[in-house]
């Protein structure tokens, strides 16, 4: 579905279209290292990118919105963040930044911004429901600066899944990080 915007003093969310789909986000997923800490698909097309961003829109239990950040003095489309798997008020997150924008906080903003909306009393505006109850990531356990983002986002790792992911053919382990709402106990 289309999620409503989310605005921070850093950043902002955007709802991700399919004219939103750039010759520079295809090149992030060709990027070997981007792709190794991700599990993404190496080497897109245009087209499977639009086809992932149409999908994405047309499911009642997706968000994405393409993360804006100022980077050297203009708004520019950084990388992308989607809530999937919507279901017992919970749902997963999961980001992806372009590695120009690595190691500047964009990340860790990012994750917070999203979180903290779909997660409080915002969520009727950004996602159209009443707030979610738990956020769950999984972060290949290669992705070192990953888990650091949603660690200080306020996740916490719950479990290592233990040849979870496959990427360039090997199974890898994965960290399990939740995030609960503030009024969980």
């Amino acid at each position: 579905m289309i999620p409503g915007n989310i605005c921070t003093a850093h950043l902002d969310l955007e709802p991700f279209h399919c004219e939103d789909v750039k010759e520079e986000y295809r090149a992030w997923l060709s990027d070997w290292e981007t792709v190794r800490l991700t599990a993404a698909k190496l080497n897109p097309s245009l087209n499977s990118l639009r086809d992932y961003v149409a999908r994405n829109n047309a499911d009642t239990n997706a968000y994405l919105w393409r993360i804006v950040a100022d980077t050297h003095g203009a708004a520019a489309h950084v990388g992308n963040i989607r809530l999937s798997g919507l279901k017992h008020d919970h749902a997963e997150l999961a980001i992806l930044l372009g590695r120009p924008y690595w190691g500047r906080g964009i990340a860790r903003r990012a994750i917070d911004a999203a979180a903290t909306s779909v997660l409080s009393g915002d969520a009727h505006r950004t996602i159209a429901r009443t707030p979610l109850r738990k956020l769950y990531a999984g972060i290949l356990t290669a992705n070192i600066a990953s888990r650091k983002a949603f660690e200080h986002s306020g996740f916490t790792v719950v479990a290592t899944l233990r040849d979870h992911a496959k990427v360039d053919g090997r199974f890898t382990d994965q960290w399990l990080m939740e995030r609960f709402r503030l009024d969980e106990d």
